[in-house]
């Protein structure tokens, strides 16, 4: 996963403005450590990588307000 999360970070910083990168570590790990859990919710599915229906819902308000500024203006 740090390979690849590293290979989208380069994509993105070659593309400025064509590719936009959300990174959801930075919620779901807000001490910069691997969790299973936010907020007494589990928020990972059992591969570590997939987020619960519980972590859907805490990602929500963090990430839409990024993804619509991404959009048409």
């Amino acid at each position: 996963m740090d390979r690849l999360n590293q290979l989208l970070a380069d994509v993105a910083r070659r593309h400025p403005g064509v590719v936009s990168l959300v990174p959801l570590n930075r919620f779901l790990d807000p001490q910069g450590h691997f969790t299973w859990t936010l907020d007494g919710r589990v928020v990972r599915q059992g591969d570590g990588v997939h987020t619960t229906l519980a972590g859907g819902a805490y990602l929500a308000p963090r990430i839409l307000p990024l993804l619509a500024a991404l959009g048409p203006h």
